[in-house]
């Protein structure tokens, strides 16, 4: 029996028409419930410095630890990789959010990547009727991940995410009505990408991100749907003839919600020198209730330690605050 030779044609035409069934069953399903009731932002809250400090780009190409969330099929090219994440000021409520992944190559099968972050919103009092406290709580947000990716001949590669997010608000003494109540939900990310040219000059991928079942807080008629976004975006890196240790990135993504509200967009580009210095910088433009303006950061890597920093420019909420972010990631 022969075996069936991979077609670029073939995987293309794939890619578009499930983007196209994407699009179409978002666009149903937008005018059926609409999405001014979204739930678990914390799928979508910025994860990663260098994908940050480039415009949150990173569907067309991100590091290994950031493309678990932008991404998962760009997971399936990545060297062994383990990461930690700190992010501060991402939001008035969050005190404490870190995050890390490990990322294993098992060729010639595929890459897996297993990950998670940590959120929670600081010690709360509960009181009584009378005001007078009775307890503590910290409202707490968990988020693991378990990914997969492959590759399809030298120019393509698909991928999925498995994730669940489990919100607790741990009590010390007596909480009462104080205490928020307890909820899990699981989402399903896909990806894909695609080298255009033979020498990885220009790529592209689409992923679908979120999808999954309502956010039940308390009953069902108070459940909330998931931050459901299909994504597209196109990373270009140039060869640069007359500057051998310099190397550019440019990076563009474009983002739809599920449902009512204006495609949001990312730009963002990474300037390196010698493959260890690197400045990075980005623009989001999103539709109304979600982060926009400027990104920015730097990055070094000395042998297989890399130490990426970015910070936004805009406060994503009303607070005033502008988020930071540090990752380490160790090649191995």
């Amino acid at each position: 029996m022969r075996r069936r030779r991979f077609s670029v044609r073939q995987f293309l035409r794939h890619v578009i028409i499930g983007a196209a069934f994407s699009l179409a069953a978002a666009a149903t399903l937008g005018a059926q419930t609409g999405t001014e009731n979204e739930s678990a932002f914390e799928f979508i809250f910025p994860y990663g410095a260098r994908a940050v400090a480039m415009g949150m780009t990173g569907v067309a190409m991100a590091s290994p630890s950031d493309a678990v969330w932008l991404n998962p099929a760009l997971v399936a090219r990545a060297h062994r990789e383990a990461s930690l994440q700190e992010q501060s000021k991402l939001s008035a409520l969050i005190s404490t959010d870190i995050g890390g992944s490990v990322v294993w190559t098992f060729a010639p099968v595929g890459t897996v990547a297993l990950s998670a972050r940590y959120m929670d919103e600081g010690t709360d009092i509960a009181t009584n009727d009378l005001n007078e406290q009775t307890g503590t709580f910290v409202p707490k947000h968990e988020v693991v991940a378990a990914t997969f990716a492959t590759t399809f001949g030298s120019r393509a590669t698909a991928g999925f995410t498995v994730k669940r997010l489990v919100r607790t608000a741990p009590c010390s003494g007596e909480c009462g009505p104080n205490l928020p109540a307890s909820s899990s939900v699981n989402a399903l990310d896909f990806g894909a990408q695609f080298y255009v040219s033979h020498d990885s000059v220009l790529s592209v991928g689409l992923a679908a991100r979120n999808i999954g079942p309502k956010l039940q807080q308390k009953d069902a008629p108070q459940a909330d749907e998931l931050p459901t976004r299909i994504e597209a975006g196109i990373a270009i890196m140039p060869t640069l003839k007359d500057a051998k240790d310099v190397r550019v990135i440019g990076a563009a993504d474009i983002v739809a919600r599920v449902g009512p509200g204006a495609p949001g967009f990312r730009f963002g580009g990474e300037v390196g020198y010698q493959n260890r210095y690197f400045g990075r910088a980005g623009y989001v433009v999103y539709g109304p209730g979600e982060v926009s303006g400027a990104t920015f950061g730097v990055g070094v890597q000395t042998g297989k330690l890399a130490i990426d920093l970015s910070q936004m420019a805009t406060d994503p909420g009303t607070s005033g605050l502008r988020p930071t972010l540090v990752s380490l990631r160790y090649i191995f």
